[in-house]
C-alpha cells in the first residue's frame, strides 16, 4: 500500500471493500437458500404425488 495514503482514508476503503464482500456473500447465500427451499418443495409435491396416485 502506498505510504502517502492517510490512515483514515486506508481503513475506510478496507471496510467499504470488505462490506461489499459481505453484502456478495449474503446475496450468493440467499440465491442458494432459495433454490435449496424450491428444490425441497417440489421434491414434496412430486412424493406426495406418487404416494396418493399409487392408491
Amino acid at each position: 500500500m502506498p505510504e502517502n495514503i492517510p490512515l483514515n482514508v486506508a481503513r475506510e476503503a478496507i471496510r467499504e471493500a470488505v462490506r461489499e464482500w459481505l453484502d456478495d456473500q449474503f446475496a450468493k447465500f440467499g440465491k442458494w437458500t432459495f433454490r435449496s427451499f424450491a428444490a425441497a418443495v417440489f421434491a414434496a409435491l412430486v412424493g406426495a404425488f406418487f404416494h396418493f396416485s399409487v392408491r
